[in-house]
């Protein structure tokens, strides 16, 4: 019997780092759909932090002005919770990105926002 430990939710969002990068390298935006706020917090500090002067991370905002969501968008790497994605999309606040990383099973309401993407990836 093989027993396998499971990663520490630090060691999960340092392993998702390593996928945002490769395809910031390739000068590709990434959206990264967590399943909480608190894990969208997280995923941005450390991403911004390790990131820094690398890659540009903004953490879509929950609520503001259609032009504060729209800058948000516009960095190379947005990170935000799900819910926030499928809000915005169904405001019409999005700009285009090929590259949707999710956290977890996407509910069912966000089959038509994550139909736009050229590719979107699970994240264990």
């Amino acid at each position: 019997m093989i027993l396998m430990a499971t990663m520490s939710e630090q060691e999960k969002i340092q392993t998702r780092w390593l996928a945002v990068f490769a395809q910031s390298l390739q000068r590709e935006p990434v959206h990264v759909m967590t399943a909480t706020q608190e894990g969208a917090t997280r995923h941005a500090d450390f991403f911004a932090r390790v990131g820094d002067g690398l890659v540009e991370v903004a953490q879509l905002p929950v609520a503001g002005s259609d032009s504060v969501i729209l800058a948000a968008y516009r960095t190379e790497v947005v990170v935000g919770p799900i819910s926030v994605f499928i809000a915005n999309f169904d405001r019409g606040l999005r700009v285009e990105c090929r590259i949707a990383l999710v956290e977890g099973e996407p509910p069912a309401a966000a089959r038509s926002m994550l139909s736009g993407y050229g590719s979107v990836r699970r994240l264990s």
